[in-house]
């Protein structure tokens, strides 16, 4: 694994389980105080590769799902401890992978697990992913867009890093009143990802993984 930053412009799980995750992301929950969106909190990045998530959102068939290909150069935008930078870096051939976060201690939990040196790790501004435009053909933004405030300006610097043709993977949580994750009003429907990001991507398809997350696969206009 290379360490760069960068300064240039489905089994069933136990009711047991299940609880534990549900109390953890209850305590991480996503909100607005002071007009400001409150983030995910670092401290509690274990809960990102909990035995429930994979169940839930298997990496490998997601980003299978997801139309990966071998010779895809990838970002993992907001890519937490590497729950699907790790994968990613599988499915290519020497990509790199980017794996993209705002917090340095995501990232070093990312590099204590040793993976590929296909992976790049680059810690970003809130809207300034840090490498040259075009250079990705393939990016995973997974529970990420939900916590943003500027959504317009986020989409914008994704769309520049983005080659011509690019993918991009847009993964969250079913708008639904669910126990676990973001509160309602902080959750996107698929129509409503579609719409947000119509202006620099068009929509390819959607996929329902359950009745926790979808993933909407875009491509660049």
């Amino acid at each position: 694994m290379r360490l760069h930053i960068y300064s240039f412009t489905t089994s069933i799980l136990t009711t047991a389980l299940s609880d534990n995750y549900n109390r953890k992301m209850k305590k991480s929950e996503h909100r607005h105080r002071n007009g400001k969106r409150i983030t995910f909190d670092p401290g509690r990045k274990g809960i990102l590769l909990s035995r429930w998530r994979k169940e839930k959102l298997p990496p490998y068939d997601v980003l299978r799902s997801m139309g990966i290909r071998n010779t895809d150069v990838v970002a993992d935008i907001g890519c937490g401890p590497g729950f699907f930078t790790i994968p990613a870096s599988e499915f290519v051939d020497t990509g790199p992978v980017y794996a993209m976060d705002l917090s340095e201690e995501m990232l070093k939990a990312l590099h204590d697990k040793n993976p590929s040196d296909k992976i790049i790790t680059v810690i970003t501004g809130h809207y300034d992913l840090k490498i040259p435009a075009k250079t990705v053909t393939f990016s995973i933004l997974s529970s990420v867009i939900h916590e943003i405030e500027d959504t317009e300006k986020f989409i914008r610097e994704i769309h520049r890093i983005t080659a011509d043709g690019g993918r991009l993977a847009v993964i969250e949580w079913h708008k639904a009143e669910l126990d676990l994750g973001p509160s309602i009003d902080h959750k996107f429907s698929p129509d409503e990802v579609i719409s947000l990001f119509k202006k620099y991507f068009s929509h390819i398809k959607t996929i329902s993984f359950n009745e926790y997350y979808y993933g909407c696969l875009l491509m660049k206009l």
